[in-house]
């Protein structure tokens, strides 16, 4: 777990080494135990280490063949390496090493990018052939782990954090991507390839982008996008989700440091932390944050579920009075804007774990592979057959109503798809409200609104859903989690997304993760958790934070100074007295504005930080 990053294709051999050093010195969160630049013919590779696996200098980054004609620069873990190893010393590879880096370089080079769907577990990398100078991204089929580009035919310029993208090109103005800052308000995040800004994109998760000098970037997929539909596949019985999760986290326990686990007060992570201790026999590191507010804190639960799978619990707290100071680290580590502001407490859980371990196991992925966020499930499902069946909305309104439907479900059959009612489930703000703020990103907002009307969805209304909570929904949680990871220099792992166990998961139909009343879900997961005798909640309470309460207090003083006078945000205009008027109706009750003002302070406060991270680069 690492960070990398790299400059091609500019004039100045020199320069170009100078400035990949400062970017890998700029990332030594990610990568504290060493960092290095690579140079080549036609610019250099740059990496900063964290190491996990094969502690020693044999582990090191850039890594090239014995030969010189291949060089790799990897951020990630592949829990297969082993296998992959075995193979390929029965072709005649040798190693120098005992980790994954040297296992999947050499793959790369036997291989080629077929190598790449070969790979389980979370990766960013650039692979480059040092004569050509073509350089090949790629980053792995969940976009577990960041990559930011600009290319040209001329130049290329990558890292795993967007702040150095920007920060190499000084004199280019930082001007936001109408799609990026739409998706960013509405979706919480810029879905890739789009990015925040109009200069720089994202690889895709599962797939590459080459790049040679002279040429215009290609990108293209690696993996099917139903990777995991297998016609002589079934659906996994319980005892083989069991035995694939014990697989999983067997392969992801693996480490030459400590490892520990999240643990929160739902199912997910528990299920994880029990399958753990099944296998160490150990009472492994748990750790838990809450925070100061009764509707929001779950520590009673995690410290019950704690007691009875037998882990050695750790727990702090996240008041009002931390707020501030946690500020400053939330900001630092918002290498590009953030609009989740649970960032908070998941920065503050990976503070409490870096005092003892530098790997944590969590549960992510669940949540979007079973089936858990059920209000959007019970929504998509309840107006399916009457949109399904061709009915006017207005018609199928009017229905519901005359039927006695309760407000909310009378305005789901409003919407022209079960694409746009999907969409409306996953945003963190409506579209109009954000062309309000924003008048600008009217046309995009159109655009999209005709896209989802022209979309027909198959007959399976719950697996479309799930199919975009993987798309939209979980790259925003992987990002927050990696971001607030590496901040402490801890490596985060996810073994519910491992290959194996997610393709047996996804073969799971939607309806079967549900209750008959659509009221509970993750059914699988929970009678998993069952069976070694805990217990999990009906309802979770999630993590966050007391966000209204934070910006009408604590934070209300920083919120005014950066915001309230500012008119624009990355060269957008934003509308005069809007800003003013979504804080009075926060100030008056109303919840629904609050992502978004987070979201512009975070975007304001990113702004500021990208022109001092440029002066520094400048006077270097």
């Amino acid at each position: 777990m690492c960070g990398i990053c790299g400059v091609f294709g500019e004039t100045s051999k020199q320069r170009t080494i100078e400035t990949v050093r400062r970017m890998a010195e700029a990332m030594q969160r990610r990568g504290p135990d060493s960092q290095a630049v690579y140079p080549t013919m036609h610019g250099a590779l740059g990496f900063a280490r964290l190491a996990i696996l094969d502690l020693s200098v044999a582990g090191n980054q850039p890594m090239a063949t014995a030969d010189g004609q291949w060089v790799l620069a990897f951020n990630g873990e592949i829990y297969n390496y082993r296998a992959l190893r075995a193979e390929l010393e029965g072709r005649g590879h040798r190693f120098a090493s005992s980790g994954d880096t040297e296992v999947v370089l050499q793959a790369l080079v036997c291989w080629g990018e077929a190598a790449l769907a070969r790979l389980n577990g979370m990766f960013a990398l650039a692979f480059c052939h040092v004569a050509s100078g073509r350089v090949m991204l790629a980053r792995d089929r969940w976009g577990m782990k960041p990559l930011f580009l600009r290319a040209t035919p001329q130049t290329l310029v990558f890292a795993s954090q967007l702040d150095l993208v920007c920060a190499v090109h000084g004199d280019d103005p930082l001007r936001a991507s109408a799609v990026g800052l739409y998706e960013h308000f509405t979706l919480g995040f810029p879905v890739a390839p789009h990015g925040l800004l109009d200069t720089v994109d994202q690889v895709a998760p599962g797939h590459t982008v080459t790049w040679q000098p002279g040429c215009e970037p290609a990108c293209a997929p690696f993996i099917s996008p139903n990777w995991w539909d297998d016609e002589h596949h079934r659906a996994p019985t319980l005892e083989e989700l069991d035995a694939l999760l014990e697989a999983s986290v067997r392969r992801h326990l693996v480490s030459d440091v400590p490892v520990g686990v999240l643990l929160s007060g739902g199912v997910d992570s528990p299920l994880v932390a029990a399958v753990s201790k099944r296998i160490t026999r150990n009472a492994l590191p748990a750790y838990t944050i809450g925070v100061d507010d009764v509707a929001l804190d779950e520590t009673g639960e995690a410290v019950r579920m704690a007691a009875g799978i037998g882990l050695d619990h750790r727990v702090d707290r996240l008041t009002g009075q931390d707020v501030l100071g946690l500020f400053d680290d939330v900001m630092e580590c918002s290498s590009h804007p953030v609009t989740d502001f649970s960032l908070f407490p998941t920065l503050a859980v990976f503070r409490l774990a870096a005092r003892d371990v530098k790997v944590v196991l969590t549960g992510d992925g669940a949540d979007e592979l079973f089936c858990g966020y059920v209000g959007r499930y019970q929504a998509v499902r309840d107006a399916a057959p009457v949109l399904a069946a061709g009915w006017s909305a207005r018609a199928a309104a009017s229905v519901a109503a005359r039927f006695g439907r309760r407000r909310r479900p009378v305005r789901d059959l409003w919407e022209e798809s079960l694409q746009a009612l999907a969409r409306r489930k996953l945003s963190t703000w409506r579209g109009a409200a954000a062309v309000r703020l924003f008048p600008a990103l009217r046309p995009v907002h159109a655009g999209v609104h005709h896209a989802d009307r022209q979309v027909i969805v198959g007959t399976d209304a719950l697996a479309h859903m799930r199919e975009l909570d993987l798309r939209w929904h979980l790259p925003g949680i992987l990002d927050k989690v990696d971001r607030a990871s590496m901040y402490w220099s801890v490596e985060a792992r996810v073994p519910y997304l491992d290959n194996e166990f997610a393709a047996a998961a996804l073969r799971c139909e939607a309806s079967a993760c549900l209750d008959e009343h659509g009221r509970v879900g993750k059914l699988p997961l929970r009678r998993l958790l069952a069976r070694v005798g805990v217990q999990a909640p009906v309802l979770k309470k999630g993590f966050t934070v007391p966000m209204q309460r934070w910006l009408l207090g604590e934070l209300r003083e920083r919120f005014l100074d950066t915001i309230a006078r500012r008119a624009s945000l990355l060269g957008m205009p934003v509308a005069p007295g809007e800003v003013a008027r979504l804080y009075r109706a926060v100030e008056d009750g109303d919840h629904r504005p609050v992502r978004a003002l987070w979201a512009m302070l975070s975007i304001a406060m990113w702004e500021d930080r990208i022109a001092r991270l440029r002066t520094e680069f400048t006077a270097a």
